[in-house]
């Protein structure tokens, strides 16, 4: 059984809980405040469950965050226990369009009475303030600053480009079908465990609220606040582990240590531009 109110305490939500468009959106913004998206055990090689217990005990009940396969999961057990109507699909990320990538991004589709919209808790770098409806040729502004369009492909997909602050920019290709746990269980241990994923070399962990975006990356520290943008390096250990309790909001065990310095990441599906 989810356990829907610690959830809604680990997001600090307060607002209504009936089905419609705008609780999704303010959800979403809790969500997205509250629980970064990070690969630390991916990167330290542990073992990554997608059953929805063990997502809830590491993401709610430890006060960790997660990637993808995790955030969507939590969220999408969180809207089935408010009564929304939702499906997990598989996305194709679009970091460049000089090659394609596998299926490999998980997402939601949410219903509400204002239509479809897509729901996004776990795109790491380049995350999802809000939801966005499904519609096409129409530009979605988020409260942070960020600006979001789909278009229809001819194969039946859908095409997401975003634009941060640095113009537009792909981000995945979108083709509504719905998938199964099982398919959910085969992409998480490909993107978790094979040598050439990204998150198996690269450290990613990322918060975002109405007011600012923070973005980790190995130990570079991208800080976005009232358009403007600061870096700091994080030099040592310490300095790693600091920013992520305090800018991240990560609740970290007492002997927890950084994972290996990170490496470049191979030639693999889930770099960025493949």
């Amino acid at each position: 059984m989810f356990d829907l109110d610690r959830y809604l305490e680990r997001i600090a939500y307060r607002g209504g809980t009936a089905c419609s468009a705008a609780t999704l959106v303010a959800l979403h913004e809790a969500h997205a405040g509250a629980i970064p998206f990070e690969n630390l055990d991916v990167l330290a090689g542990r073992t990554i469950s997608v059953d929805p217990p063990d997502v809830a005990a590491k993401l709610v009940g430890a006060r960790r965050g997660g990637y993808c396969y995790e955030q969507a999961t939590l969220f999408q057990s969180a809207l089935e226990a408010l009564g929304f109507a939702s499906s997990a699909q598989l996305a194709r990320v679009r970091w460049t369009d000089a090659r394609r990538s596998p299926r490999s991004h998980l997402v939601l589709e949410v219903d509400t009475p204002d239509g479809p919209y897509l729901a996004d808790v776990g795109f790491g770098g380049r995350g999802l303030l809000h939801p966005l409806p499904l519609a096409a040729e129409a530009i979605h502004q988020t409260p942070d600053g960020a600006r979001y369009r789909f278009a229809p492909q001819p194969d039946g997909g859908w095409f997401l480009d975003g634009d941060l602050g640095g113009g537009w920019e792909p981000h995945y290709a979108l083709y509504r079908t719905p998938v199964t746990r099982e398919d959910v269980f085969m992409a998480n241990y490909y993107v978790s465990t094979h040598p050439a994923s990204m998150f198996r070399h690269v450290l990613m962990v990322q918060r975002i609220t109405p007011e600012r975006r923070s973005l980790l990356v190995n130990r570079s520290l991208k800080v976005t606040q009232n358009a403007r943008t600061v870096v700091h390096e994080l030099t040592d250990a310490a300095a790693l582990r600091a920013t992520l309790e305090s800018e991240f909001a990560l609740v970290l065990p007492p002997g927890w240590a950084p994972p290996p310095s990170p490496d470049a990441p191979g030639p693999g599906p889930d770099r960025p531009g493949d």
